[in-house]
């Protein structure tokens, strides 16, 4: 009896999914879009709170704690950020933006072809380090491979760089439909 129910749900699921339209699929992307707007704006806060700190434009309680050590802290979420934007079981950033900017999907592409050797290590220290911290070992090893790594830096600019680069052409009119619809998609 199990298995005849977990069939039909199955073959219903698979239906489902076959019977979703482009316009649904675009609703969903657009949704998610949204989702992925507002945490932008706070991941490019995080960034510039950081860079502030580096370059010394900001020196907040620094008889405590020297501001380089306060970037350092502010890198965790950043780099956490990033690893949620990229991870295709978080937002799947890559995958949104080749579906809602096709024309610029080479660009996504080639993008990320640099960034991916970093991946791992990025998302590592995010699960062992970051928004999660692991056992001793495993958390100061993620820390420790993040430090040795030195393409993150790199990684991270360019990322940003993208995100600002999609940010413009949304605000140039290539996504015309986030603003026009972005009431209807809060609202169904």
């Amino acid at each position: 009896m199990l298995k005849v129910l977990k069939a039909k749900f199955w073959r219903h699921f698979q239906l489902a999914e076959v019977n979703v339209s482009g316009t649904q699929m675009r609703k969903h992307a657009l949704r998610r879009y949204a989702v992925y707007r507002i945490k932008v704006i706070e991941f490019l806060d995080l960034n510039a709170l950081r860079d502030g700190l580096l370059k010394g434009h900001i020196r907040y309680a620094q008889q405590f704690r020297p501001p380089k050590f306060m970037a350092q802290s502010v890198r965790t979420v950043v780099l956490s950020y990033f690893a949620l934007f990229v991870d295709k079981n978080g937002m799947d950033v890559i995958e949104l933006w080749k579906e809602l900017f096709p024309n610029h999907r080479m660009l996504v592409t080639d993008t990320w072809a640099r960034i991916r050797p970093t991946w791992s290590t990025i998302r590592e220290f995010r699960d062992r380090a970051g928004f999660h911290a692991d056992k001793p070992m495993k958390f100061f090893g993620a820390r420790y491979r993040l430090a040795q790594d030195n393409r993150i830096e790199e990684a991270l600019r360019e990322f940003v760089e993208l995100m600002k680069f999609f940010l413009k052409a949304e605000d140039s009119g290539e996504l015309p439909i986030l603003r026009q619809n972005l009431t209807l998609c809060w609202m169904t």
